[in-house]
């Protein structure tokens, strides 16, 4: 997996020490020129990488949340890019019930949580905001959500009412 910014990843540098090839990599931004400004990190297991991907993309220093996964066969892309959203969905979601506990939601019954919740985040995020970081994956479908996107056309009341209790 390799996190980027709107970057292309560069070729490696050759080097022949010793009259042997041997490659050495660098991790500089051909786009921006950043010494050390992409990160490179992977791993075989898709639970492991949804747990590197949601660690940073809820970075306080990611303020550039793009991610490229690549794999060795389309089935398997496929099916990384359904369970990755997923899961940094959920991952999402108890970042945003962390922020709430912390910022005074401690103590609250269950019933007011999930009540308090969704007014919590609606009274520090803009409407598009609040409907593209808590929309489920599985609910994009949705032609409020499609409007939103094409034009920029704000959700209907009813669109606002069910992400809130699906929040809650």
């Amino acid at each position: 997996m390799i996190g980027v910014s709107d970057c292309r990843v560069s070729n490696p540098k050759s080097r022949r020490p010793f009259k042997r090839n041997r490659v050495f990599s660098h991790n500089d931004c051909p786009f921006c020129g950043s010494s050390r400004g992409l990160s490179i990190f992977g791993a075989r297991s898709t639970t492991l990488s949804s747990v590197m991907i949601s660690q940073t993309m809820a970075s306080r220093g990611n303020d550039d949340k793009k991610m490229l996964a690549f794999s060795d066969s389309v089935q398997d892309a496929a099916h990384h890019a359904g369970f990755f959203g997923a899961r940094t969905y959920r991952f999402t979601l108890r970042t945003a019930m962390a922020k709430y506990l912390a910022d005074g939601g401690e103590g609250k019954t269950l019933s007011g949580f999930a009540g308090e919740l969704p007014r919590y985040w609606a009274s520090r995020l803009s409407m598009e905001e609040c409907v593209a970081l808590f929309l489920a994956p599985d609910q994009a479908w949705r032609r409020d959500y499609a409007r939103l996107k094409e034009t920029g056309a704000p959700p209907g009341a009813e669109f606002m009412e069910l992400l809130s209790k699906r929040l809650g």
